[in-house]
């Protein structure tokens, strides 16, 4: 992580609680709502997917392990971490949220990661799932460089710290 990436953390920790999407349970996502901030970092060839719902103010965010790197470094995953890939992502991530007073029509979403020769592994699956529940996607980063992102609950954006490049909003 950068420094600026550490700094910005530390401004924003005393204000909100803050929720890493890659330090949660076996699950690997996490659900918040306003004031809280969600995030995960370290997004190479992983992908975050981002459900938000604008009305409760809510939010809900997952970092998916790619099943395809695993078989690249011979790496044996748990049927617990494979159970959370692809289309199954959204399926969670809409429970958590409509568990929590949520209406699926009030729910978008954002999908950010997939670099290098892993782009678009997870996210057409991703788009599938979102497709199934008539939920819009409406911001998408894919490829470029490593990431790490924080959603803001107050408005559901996401704002993306691409290696190299200046932070930015999706």
């Amino acid at each position: 992580m950068s420094s600026a990436w550490d700094e910005y953390i530390c401004r924003i920790e005393w204000i909100k609680r803050v929720v890493n999407a890659k330090d949660a349970d076996m699950e690997a996502s996490v659900f918040g709502a306003y004031p809280d901030v969600l995030y995960t970092y370290g997004l190479g060839p992983c992908l975050a997917v981002a459900l938000y719902d604008s009305k409760k103010r809510q939010g809900a965010l997952a970092h998916v392990a790619l099943t395809s790197i695993s078989r690249f470094m011979e790496i044996e995953l748990s049927e617990e971490q494979l159970a959370h890939t692809g289309e199954r992502v959204v399926d969670t991530l809409v429970g958590k949220l409509v568990n929590n007073g949520s209406e699926i029509r009030e729910i978008e979403a954002r999908i950010v990661g997939e670099i290098g020769p892993y782009d678009r592994t997870h996210s057409p699956k991703i788009k599938r799932g979102l497709e199934k529940w008539n939920i819009p996607l409406v911001g998408e980063r894919i490829g470029g460089e490593a990431k790490s992102i924080i959603m803001y609950l107050d408005n559901g954006e996401i704002e993306v710290f691409e290696l190299g490049k200046k932070p930015y909003f999706i």
